[in-house]
């Protein structure tokens, strides 16, 4: 049998004091949650929008030849590979360009910023870390220079990418729950 939602109920389970308050937070932070994935969307289509404008001219034959050479894959590897790579390289030519053009860089804090929240959710799935196995976490991220670089990378595409969402013209609509669903 469920519950009745009760002040009480609410306050116990939540620590939220009442009922009203309790579905204000869900109101804000369901509304919090779509404007995340709206402008995630955002983000996509321009990114996407910006590929689809800009022609470049990348060498499928040398980069097959690298994937063979360098990667030692096999061609039907190869094959599978390539197309997704020709994209990758031309989206980091695009993003180094515009991040110069916008003068965006990742400092210090940005990274710590980083390293914090890929800890904060890695607690979320596994449980809250001691003092000691944080700063272990930390100096393992922070010493593999591979993961550095990929998280500058994520960190310089997040600003880029927040960049041009501001620097659009948007044209705003209310949308129900199924529609949104439709959109996205």
């Amino acid at each position: 049998i469920p519950a009745e939602l009760t002040d009480e109920l609410i306050n116990e389970r939540f620590n939220v004091p009442t009922l009203e308050e309790f579905k204000e937070i869900l109101k804000s932070n369901l509304g919090k949650n779509k404007e995340a994935a709206a402008k995630a969307m955002l983000q996509v289509k321009i990114k996407n929008r910006i590929m689809e404008q800009t022609n470049m001219d990348l060498s499928e034959k040398f980069t097959r030849r690298w994937l063979s050479e360098v990667e030692k894959l096999e061609e039907d590897k190869i094959e599978k590979e390539v197309s997704n790579l020709l994209q990758d390289l031309k989206w980091n030519y695009i993003k180094d360009e515009l991040a110069k053009k916008h003068n965006i860089e990742v400092d210090q804090n940005d990274m710590r910023s980083k390293i914090d929240a890929t800890i904060y959710n890695y607690e979320m799935r596994n449980g809250q870390l001691s003092d000691k196995d944080y700063k272990k976490v930390v100096e393992n991220i922070s010493t593999d220079r591979e993961q550095m670089y990929k998280m500058a990378e994520d960190i310089k595409t997040e600003k880029l990418l927040n960049v041009l969402v501001d620097s659009v013209k948007k044209n705003e609509i209310a949308l129900n729950a199924d529609d949104f669903k439709k959109k996205i």
